[in-house]
């Protein structure tokens, strides 16, 4: 079976790599076309599918690969998906124990072992397993004692001791709190300027003065969506009407690829600020859509 799966995921890279070859399409056109990272590319038609992020990109990286190249992406995803099931054989043959016997002058006896005896046996097998473990623990928990007391009794020391010529500084709450909006300042609803790349149905270029932004995803019906964050997953999980989920964003974010099994019931907001995706291109899936986010400090 798994030369099987193996095959099939052969002819599937073979075939993207002939359709796209046909098509007379770089893997810099279908990049731009597909907005796929070159090496996802380069990795489906070398068959290496396990260099994709997940198998949730898995598929959706092959269907918009095969689309893209003139391809069925359903039949290929398809294809793909009735190999990752494998039937699990178990043999259900038991060997019954053979009885030890015992030859006393040409006669043989079934060795008779008491249940009591085996029982006490075996827990003495339990106690010398488990007797070194034992040991080691409360060495671990002396030596974590002594050095719990040895600390107390330096930091004693050391408020005992302060000198003469020392200066403290003492800051409020208020100062302290202060100082940490100072170090992460976030963007807000005004900061945020999001515009939808011209000809384009997913990219949007983002600007957020240099600040962290917070990404809200919710669904007004149950669906399942994945964040991937600087080619770094994220997110990947459930979406409800009572269940969404926020994703932070550093300040040197770059780009953010948020991928929706049903974007129709999906919403995405980027500080407050709502993102509406355009109508998709004629002929492709109005179901399960992308959006490219580039963040341009």
């Amino acid at each position: 079976m798994a030369e099987d799966k193996q095959q099939a995921q052969v002819s599937v890279g073979a075939e993207l790599k002939a359709a796209r070859t046909k098509a007379n399409l770089s893997i810099d056109d279908v990049q731009k076309q597909t907005k796929i990272q070159k090496k996802y590319l380069v990795a489906m038609e070398n068959d290496d599918l396990e260099a994709l992020p997940g198998k949730f990109y898995v598929r959706a990286f092959v269907r918009q690969f095969a689309n893209a190249v003139g391809l069925s992406g359903d039949e290929l995803v398809n294809r793909y998906q009735s190999t990752e099931q494998a039937p699990v054989q178990v043999d259900e043959r038991v060997t019954p124990p053979r009885p030890e016997t015992e030859q006393h002058g040409g006669s043989s006896t079934a060795s008779r072992v008491k249940p009591a005896a085996l029982k006490d046996q075996k827990n003495q097998q339990q106690r010398r397993h488990y007797l070194p473990l034992v040991g080691v623990v409360i060495i671990i928990i002396f030596v974590v004692g002594i050095v719990w007391v040895a600390v107390g009794q330096t930091r004693q020391e050391n408020s005992n001791s302060i000198p003469s010529n020392s200066k403290v500084k003492v800051t409020n709450d208020n100062q302290k709190k202060k100082q940490r909006s100072q170090k992460v300042a976030k963007a807000t609803n005004a900061d945020t300027k999001v515009t939808l790349v011209p000809n384009s149905t997913s990219d949007f270029n983002v600007q957020v003065n240099n600040k962290s932004s917070e990404l809200e995803l919710a669904a007004s019906q149950p669906t399942t969506a994945t964040v991937m964050v600087d080619g770094k997953q994220a997110f990947q999980g459930n979406l409800a009407p009572n269940a969404g989920h926020n994703v932070e964003l550093p300040i040197k974010t770059k780009t953010v690829n948020i991928s929706m099994d049903n974007a129709p019931v999906s919403s995405i907001k980027l500080n407050d600020q709502q993102i509406v995706l355009p109508s998709p291109a004629a002929g492709t899936d109005a179901t399960k859509r992308v959006m490219n986010l580039n963040f341009n400090k």
